[in-house]
This record gives structure tokens, sequence and C-alpha cells, in this order.
């Protein structure tokens, strides 16, 4: 199965509740976000460093939307004036990654900004699988701090949990 992070710490605890719009929010150690109201928390081993939270829809399976947060998972700040650089530099650690996962890499990993945190998106899948696993990942930075987003799938889950990931991600912030 594919993953989404690159060290393996953890760090994060919380809950979820309503945000009075249907959906849930999950607060954890500094940061939250939003997640559909149908969706709940599933256990996250936080001892393994692999999920600090997951949330998945009511039938589980191999849809679900996964957050790590990795304290000083990179030596200097990254910030928007260098995500293009950080982008460069990390692509080994994606390929990396995907290696040990099993998967391969669909795309380069490409920058991007959420809520003004700089951050990489790429987008990989499984092989040798029967059932083929897709996962979209995004990886914000706040200065040192890699808060890795992975959205997971196979197809007949893609349009539910695209949507959920897209919800996670709108709505994740940071707290001081």
């Amino acid at each position: 199965m594919l993953g989404g992070a690159v060290l393996l710490a953890a760090l994060g605890c919380g809950g979820g509740s309503g945000d009075g719009g249907g959906n849930k929010t999950y607060k954890g150690d500094g940061y939250s976000f939003s997640y559909p109201g149908d969706w709940a928390e599933q256990s996250a081993d936080v001892s393994t460093g692999r999920l600090d939270v997951l949330v998945a829809p009511p039938e589980g399976g191999r849809n679900a939307v996964g957050l790590t947060v990795l304290p000083n998972a990179v030596a200097k700040p990254i910030t928007n004036a260098n995500i293009e650089k950080a982008v460069v530099a990390l692509r080994p650690a994606v390929v990396a990654l995907m290696l040990r996962e099993g998967g391969v890499l669909k795309d380069e990993p490409a920058p991007v900004t959420n809520l003004n945190l700089p951050g990489i998106r790429f987008e990989s899948e499984s092989k040798g699988l029967e059932t083929k696993v897709h996962q979209r990942s995004t990886w914000l930075f706040d200065r040192t701090t890699a808060y890795t987003i992975s959205c997971t799938y196979v197809a007949s889950g893609a349009d539910e949990t695209q949507k959920a990931c897209d919800l996670v991600l709108k709505s994740f912030k940071t707290s001081d």
C-alpha cells in the first residue's frame, strides 16, 4: 500500500466535532481540518509514525484520507520563495517512498500553495495488486514541519474520496 510520510515520526492527538455544515472537524495538536460528516475517524497507530489521523467513509476499505505530521522533516525552512528548489530536492525522497511502498509515480511532483503554506503534490498508484490503488499526496510545509495528506482510493471510490480530499485540503489550517 502507498504511504505519505518520508520520515517516521509522529505527533498529534485530537478528536472530531461537527462544524454545523454537515461536515466534521478534526482538531489535532496544532492543526485542524474538516471532513465529510458521514465519514469517521479510523484507528491510526501513531506509535508507528505512519499516520496521525485517518478518516474514511462508512464502508472503509481502501478509500481514505490520512494525515501525518513530521516535525523537523526538513533541515531548512521551506517557504513560498524556495518551493521550486524544494520540489527538485524532495524528488529523490518521493521516488524512494514509492519504491519502499510498492508504488509508481504517475506524474512529477509539482509545487502547490495551500492557505499560504508551500507544498508539493504528486500522484501515484500501486503496482502488482489485483485492484489498483491510487493516491494523491500533498505535502505542506510550515517552516520545517511537514504535513503529509494522502488521499488513497480504488476506482469505485475515486469521486467520493477526491471530494473528501479536496475538503480536507481546503479546510486544513495550522495554529500557532
